[in-house]
């Protein structure tokens, strides 16, 4: 029973999370983290495929790290997938040097997080400078890890679902493929995305924080995630943005679902927090 109240949120919590998060400079903080992941991401495809290019070319990846990425930016998919597979087909080997700065531009985003999460936790003293930069590289190519281990296992899907086709009619495989090959992928988003939360809210404070005290938080957060990406993507199949920002337009929305995911991120950063407190003055 505790452990259902310990995940399951209360209105005196959400309203004490609210009140904090709206008290705070969330809002702009969300906004220079949309700014800088926009900057981040192909540099983070870039690194991931310097990496292990020679491995995701051998075995044909691309088309899985387009289906993973797109799964995680669920609008501007022709953006998206045009500038991906541009990469993918042109990159070849990179230099140490180049490495290093592709790093130091994909951890932008990693910055403006710091500070928000330590505004939530009411932390008082940062990372140094060096130090910070430091842990922003590492935690992007933490991040780049879990973007693999994505690929990895959609990459298993499609294979299973081969699998399947061999074993199953044509009518049946037809009728059962794409319900299966969605709902596994959802599976995959939604535990990576606690997996995600769980580490951001753990590590990127300048504090100690338990897994205990984020995990209902991040739990709740990407469930919240998970559906606002739905609400979002099926909101914009029926606004006429093109209109408005013409040419534009994908990098637009790209950036307003970035600052959507943001905004939940740091609304359950300040729920794990919040939740903390009380615990304390318990």
């Amino acid at each position: 029973m505790k452990a259902v109240e310990g995940i399951m949120p209360t209105g005196s919590r959400l309203w004490r999370t609210l009140v904090g998060f709206l008290q705070r400079n969330h809002f702009t903080y969300a906004a220079a983290i949309a700014f800088y992941t926009l900057f981040s991401f192909f540099p983070l495809i870039l690194i991931l495929l310097s990496i292990g290019g020679v491995f995701i070319h051998r075995y044909h990846l691309e088309n899985s790290i387009i289906t993973s990425v797109q799964f995680y930016l669920p609008i501007g998919a022709d953006l998206v997938e045009n500038n991906l597979r541009t990469i993918t087909a042109s990159t070849g080997r990179t230099s140490l040097v180049a490495l290093v700065l592709l790093i130091w531009t994909a951890s932008g985003a990693f910055l403006p997080l710091e500070l928000a999460l330590n505004e939530a936790w009411g932390v008082k003293r940062e990372r140094g400078f060096v130090q910070r930069r430091l842990f922003a590289a590492l935690m992007t190519l933490l991040f780049g890890f879990f973007i693999l281990v994505s690929v990895f296992l959609t990459t298993m899907i499609v294979r299973f679902d081969h699998y399947l086709k061999g074993l199953l009619k044509d009518e049946w495989h037809s009728a059962m493929s794409p319900m299966f090959i969605k709902g596994m992928l959802v599976l995959v988003s939604l535990g990576l995305a606690v997996v995600m939360f769980s580490f951001i809210y753990k590590f990127v404070p300048y504090t100690r924080v338990r897994f205990a005290q984020v995990i209902p938080s991040a739990v709740i957060g990407a469930f919240t995630w998970e559906i606002a990406k739905y609400g979002f993507t099926s909101l914009i199949q029926f606004s006429n943005y093109t209109s408005v920002y013409g040419s534009i337009a994908s990098i637009i929305v790209i950036l307003t679902w970035v600052y959507l995911s943001t905004v939940i991120i740091l609304f359950f950063a300040e729920y794990a927090a919040q939740s903390s407190v009380k615990k304390k003055l318990k």
